[in-house]
């Protein structure tokens, strides 16, 4: 879809899953055991497979925009939380990333992205644009003020929970990421994932492979994926 629409800028929201080490899945023996036997219990294994997949995604003539999103935050959480002592296979690897970040606070370098810098410690490309927090990256300027595309979703306005429905109250156009659920209510379009193999998915679902295209009039548009397949 890409090669085909030719696109000058793409975002990625979520690119790193932390499914290795997720907090939510820590106190859950059977699945961790499952990631162990099957070899998904690396962090830094899975820092190399989200690092070969910006390399893959990126093209010269588009640029990869990062989003700020809350699974790219588990990093942070895991070395908050995390005891290195308890986790052999990861140990050394926390304490990299550990230090580094250490330093960083130490330093007061504003805006520092720990997942960056284990991503460009992999040489993804220099060209990869990450958003910090709270940073605005506005589109189609010239189109009813624009449109916002630095939101993944998972903050709303005012501290409150990040949805579809409560970032209609910005009162400006938004796509957003998050529910892993096409929708569009008012102002705001949300997309959904490009996976829907998730551990804590079962039963009936509304979460989708959706994308959502601008076009150079500021016109926007969902397109879902089936099988695999954007088009006819």
């Amino acid at each position: 879809m890409i090669d085909a629409l030719r696109p000058k800028r793409q975002f990625m929201h979520d690119i790193f899953s932390m499914r290795s080490r997720s907090h939510h899945e820590m106190k859950d023996f059977h699945r961790s055991f499952s990631k162990h036997v099957s070899g998904q219990d690396s962090v830094e294994g899975e820092v190399e497979y989200t690092a070969d997949f910006l390399r893959h995604a990126h093209r010269d003539w588009c640029q990869t925009i990062v989003v700020p999103s809350n699974h790219d935050r588990h990093l942070n959480r895991w070395l908050n939380e995390a005891d290195p002592r308890k986790d052999v296979i990861n140990a050394q690897y926390h304490m990299t990333l550990q230090a580094r970040l250490l330093n960083s606070i130490a330093n007061r370098e504003s805006g520092f992205n720990i997942l960056e810098w284990a991503l460009r410690q992999k040489d993804i490309p220099e060209s990869t644009l990450f958003l910090e927090d709270d940073e605005s990256y506005i589109i189609c300027r010239d189109v009813d003020g624009g449109i916002e595309c630095s939101l993944h979703g998972d903050r709303g306005p005012n501290g409150s929970r990040g949805s579809t429905r409560g970032l209609t109250k910005l009162g400006r156009a938004v796509i957003k990421g998050h529910d892993h659920t096409a929708a569009i209510r008012d102002l705001v379009y949300s997309v959904g994932a490009c996976s829907l193999d998730f551990s804590y998915m079962a039963g009936p679902t509304a979460h989708s492979v959706s994308h959502c295209v601008v076009f150079e009039n500021g016109r926007r548009q969902i397109i879902t994926m089936w099988n695999g397949r954007w088009r006819a």
